[in-house]
């Protein structure tokens, strides 16, 4: 997805990527025209299941490279499989795309995500001691 791939381009923790290529991601999903039709009419006339394959391919995929990513690098502090731990997030940002108001909560809600991922984090003094 272009969003992601220029808003990440020049971020290299993979944490940071983790986070900025979120944030883009819902920036743009925040779009109505793109919101109504990727997140709310697709999976509609689609049907879950071509939708999720769609979402795997151009999006999941994305996210769980940034995911894998940040695994090995340790920069987040969990020993499930990268693929579950994509899964979870996905979750969560489609969550945030659909049942946010943009216009309502102006950029906090940016804020409330970055500190979500911060619970994942492991610092660097941790990282020294693993």
């Amino acid at each position: 997805m272009q969003a992601i791939t220029k808003a990440t381009a020049n971020v290299d923790e993979p944490f940071e990527a983790l986070v900025t290529g979120s944030i883009a991601w819902i920036d743009y999903m925040f779009q109505p025209q793109v919101r109504q039709i990727l997140i709310v009419d697709v999976p509609t006339v689609l049907g879950w299941l071509r939708w999720q394959q769609l979402d795997d391919r151009y999006s999941t995929s994305l996210l769980r490279q940034g995911v894998d990513a940040a695994l090995t690098a340790k920069v987040i502090g969990y020993s499930g499989s990268a693929e579950f731990l994509a899964v979870l997030i996905n979750g969560a940002l489609n969550a945030v795309a659909l049942r946010t108001d943009s216009q309502k909560n102006g950029s906090d809600w940016r804020v409330h995500l970055r500190q979500w991922f911060e619970l994942m984090h492991v610092s660097r003094t941790c990282r020294a001691e693993m």
